[in-house]
């Protein structure tokens, strides 16, 4: 559900999406055709996820074999967005805090799959 949040970023405008960044601290957001692709494409690539993500969750039985295959993908995902914020210099508590809820996240969905894996017992 937090994936799909992101579908409000695509139309958000670039004043708000500058106040946020230098809120951040990172500065004034560039404004050009690049980032503007760029930081739209990616929102809405997430919601996408996020979509994805709910209807999967529909028939979890039924996706079960996705499911496990997202795991996968979620904790290669998760050391890439780590290893791209140590190559461009991310500030350390941007990683800290993206690291932390991605492989948080990849583990909570490792151990759902599992149980839906599991037998039920009566």
């Amino acid at each position: 559900m937090c994936l799909l949040a992101a579908a409000g970023a695509v139309v958000l405008p670039y004043s708000w999406m500058n106040s946020i960044h230098e809120w951040l601290g990172f500065g004034t957001l560039p404004d050009s055709p690049l980032v503007g692709y760029l930081t739209r494409s990616l929102s809405a690539l997430y919601a996408f996820l996020g979509a994805l993500s709910w209807h999967l969750a529909s028939d979890l039985r039924r996706y079960l074999p996705a499911l496990r295959f997202t795991v996968l993908l979620s904790f290669s995902f998760s050391f890439t967005l780590i290893g791209i914020d140590w190559m461009v210099a991310m500030p350390t508590w941007w990683t800290a805090v993206e690291g932390s809820f991605l492989l948080g996240w990849t583990l909570a969905l490792w151990w759902l799959v599992r149980r839906i894996s599991e037998p039920r017992t009566k």
